[in-house]
């Protein structure tokens, strides 16, 4: 009786100590002391704490090289992580597919996705035909065209010039949000397209840009810009030139940044959209489904980016960064509607 005892309580316990978390590597290409990448980093953390999963972020702080140079630094240490999530910054997605070929881990991108050309590419080849997942990625020319609508209407849609403050020339977001602007911009007689200027996402190359292009043309009225950084250095730019943001120059920008939301509410942003720094934790929901049940969802498009209202529902959930009142298990991409910000009940 003693040993049926003594038997029954190992195999009860012993799905609990064989049960290993799963490691997920995730490379964030920016600084964790800016704006949106704080964010990102945010909540991906709570997604991982409710997933269960050991999560590793890595900071490759805006430089190329290094976050390739990580990468193959990591792939020597054991344990290798399960999973790999990439953001196709700068253009490096398949050299980093080319770091970890050949390893038993499954990789995904986020936010960026790699060109069509790579990516079949890459399909071509047996080993990512099993360990290259789909991944899932905000639609960057929608929002581009938003936010600059959205600039037109709050500058009173009077006929002035616009200018474009882009990110920089190889990101798929950049070149898609400028798409969307663009498209906006050229098909509204109303709006004089000037000159179009790559801040490469910071502020302080966006205000020497800004006051360069406010010396340059004389009835410069409306800013778009890629990025909030880039738009405090427009903000800084107008400023010291002598011009009231809000009255003489309305900008318009993406993310959301408790410093961007609250000039927003304060009439110092004129325009703003964001939400889609959520996709790398949403991405951990697909990974915990794959993990559990061996599926991952088809869905590599969702509707995560918004324009963002002062003083609404939304503005107050991005302001407050509450992200452990979300409800992670229970997320579900495939969800119609979907929310990100869904909370527990």
């Amino acid at each position: 009786m003693f040993f049926c005892r003594i038997i029954v309580l190992i195999l009860f316990l012993s799905p609990l100590q064989g049960h290993a978390k799963t490691n997920v590597l995730f490379i964030n290409p920016g600084l964790p002391e800016e704006s949106f990448w704080g964010s990102v980093d945010g909540y991906i953390s709570e997604a991982a704490k409710q997933l269960d999963i050991k999560l590793e972020i890595y900071h490759a702080r805006r430089d190329h090289i290094n976050a390739i140079d990580f990468l193959t630094r990591r792939l020597t240490v054991t344990p290798l992580p399960d999973y790999i999530v990439l953001v196709n910054e700068k253009g490096i997605g398949a050299k980093m597919l080319d770091t970890v070929r050949g390893f038993p881990i499954f990789v995904t991108f986020v936010l960026n996705d790699l060109s069509e050309i790579d990516k079949r590419q890459a399909y071509k080849d047996a080993h990512w035909q099993t360990f290259l997942l789909p991944g899932l990625f905000p639609d960057n020319e929608y929002i581009g065209r938003e936010t600059a609508a959205a600039l037109f209407e709050a500058g009173g849609e009077v006929p002035a010039e616009v200018a474009v403050i882009s990110g920089d020339k190889t990101t798929p977001a950049s070149q898609q949000r400028e798409l969307g602007a663009m498209t906006f911009i050229q098909h509204n007689i109303e709006m004089a397209f000037t000159q179009r200027v790559f801040g490469h996402w910071r502020e302080e190359n966006a205000y020497r840009q800004s006051k360069a292009l406010i010396a340059r043309y004389g009835e410069l009225r409306y800013v778009w810009t890629a990025n909030d950084h880039m738009a405090f250095g427009v903000q800084q730019a107008a400023v010291d030139m002598g011009l009231v943001v809000g009255e003489d120059i309305f900008i318009s920008t993406v993310n959301t940044s408790k410093r961007v939301l609250l000039e927003l509410k304060a009439g110092k942003i004129a325009a703003l959209g964001g939400g889609h720094f959520v996709a790398p934790g949403l991405v951990l929901t697909k990974i915990s489904k794959h993990v559990d049940q061996g599926y991952w969802s088809k869905t590599d498009r969702l509707p995560l980016f918004e324009i963002i209202e002062p003083n609404s529902e939304l503005h107050a959930i991005l302001l407050s960064e509450e992200w452990q009142r979300i409800d992670f298990p229970h997320l579900d991409v495939e969800a119609v509607p979907f929310s990100a910000f869904k909370q527990a009940e």
